[in-house]
């Protein structure tokens, strides 16, 4: 992915988070790590699990509320991208907790709200790439990945490794 800056990022172990890799017979080795390996089309096997090449969703342009939300049994969190197909998004977020005290037999109830203030700008896609640029001037760049339906509309957008859905 050409947002993953593979000289600055390590793994929890501080090993190398990108490694190079070496084929030979039916084996591949990432660093000392050595797997069983197999080849069909754009289809590979590694270790018994199939990977299957993501097509480049290059100079996509879609348009759609999608919603990603988590919930831990006290607090709400959610954001929402839209996105316009001239190129234009916007993101709102927020949070809701609420929580439930018992002291010397006495039950409190709280609840609070907050919202992110709303963002927007422009995006554009390279590859694997979301760039984010926003009114400000200011951009960053992440990692994406879109799933369509049969009618090629984009279902699922997966920014840095979170699932979005279409609303």
């Amino acid at each position: 992915y050409e947002a993953l800056d593979c000289s600055r990022v390590t793994k929890y172990d501080n090993a190398p988070l990108c490694e190079t890799y070496v084929i030979a017979n039916n084996t591949i080795t990432f660093g000392n790590y050595a797997s069983s390996f197999s080849k069909g089309g754009n289809d590979l096997v590694i270790d018994g699990k199939l990977y299957t090449l993501l097509e480049p969703a290059d100079r996509l342009r879609f348009d759609g509320r999608f919603l990603f939300a988590a919930f831990d049994g006290y607090t709400l969190d959610e954001a929402y991208y839209t996105f316009s197909k001239d190129g234009t998004f916007r993101v709102e977020s927020s949070s809701s907790n609420n929580a439930t005290a018992s002291v010397g037999g006495t039950t409190t109830y709280s609840s609070s709200y907050s919202e992110t203030p709303v963002t927007m700008g422009a995006y554009a896609v390279r590859n694997n790439t979301i760039e984010f640029i926003y009114a400000d001037g200011t951009s960053v760049k992440r990692v994406f990945h879109f799933e369509a339906n049969a009618a090629g509309q984009v279902e699922y957008i997966y920014i840095n490794g979170t699932i979005y859905s279409r609303e």
